[in-house]
């Protein structure tokens, strides 16, 4: 049951992922205007390179746990935020779903 409900959790990260990136290029498009809207594509790929370095399964730079927890939720939250005047509902499903799936993930001994 538990192998079950850890493959439900890490398929639910894996799709978050996904729509922190597209959330973060939504958030660019509506923070911007005229050539800053060049950052739709920077924004993005500053969270992947983030992700990459510091909270994928394995990080090209290690840091503690409480590190790795802030640093994904700063991630999650702070886009949340930024989309929230645009797209409030998803904004809120984002955040709620990231906090649920992490709290399953670290209950089920996930990082």
């Amino acid at each position: 049951m538990t192998s079950v409900a850890l493959t439900i959790a890490l398929a639910v990260r894996f799709a978050l992922e996904l729509a922190l990136i597209v959330a973060a290029a939504v958030w660019a498009w509506n923070a911007t205007t005229g050539w800053l809207r060049m950052s739709v594509v920077l924004v993005p790929i500053l969270v992947i390179t983030i992700w990459m370095l510091f909270l994928s399964p394995s990080p090209a730079i290690s840091v503690p746990a409480i590190v790795r927890l802030v640093m994904e939720g700063a991630l999650f939250l702070g886009i949340a935020v930024g989309l929230a005047p645009v797209a409030l509902l998803p904004a809120i499903l984002l955040a709620t779903i990231w906090a649920l799936d992490k709290t399953v993930l670290l209950v089920l001994g996930s990082p």
